[in-house]
């Protein structure tokens, strides 16, 4: 960013547009589930169709929420069993 920001409006364009450079890279990556604050529900309703076409928004405003929608019940194939380290005495 080269020069400040001084107005909401201009911050907002800034803001909305870092969004959406997350949301292509993210679907580029095959990432196709976000989740996103609850307050950013108005600026991915702001943002063409044709950007989020095949994603999922998942918006929340809890951590207890984040943690719901990404932690799998699923066990990954071939996962290592981690020991606990032993205490020094």
């Amino acid at each position: 960013l080269n020069k400040p920001i001084t107005d909401d409006d201009t911050l907002n364009k800034f803001y909305n547009q870092c969004i959406k450079e997350k949301i292509l890279a993210a679907k580029r990556a095959k990432i196709n589930t976000i989740i996103l604050c609850d307050k950013n529900r108005k600026d991915i309703e702001e943002i063409e169709d044709h950007y989020i076409k095949g994603m999922t928004f998942h918006y929340v405003s809890e951590m207890q929420e984040v943690l719901e929608l990404a932690i799998l019940d699923k066990k990954v194939k071939g996962a290592k069993v981690l020991e606990p380290a032993l205490k020094k005495t």
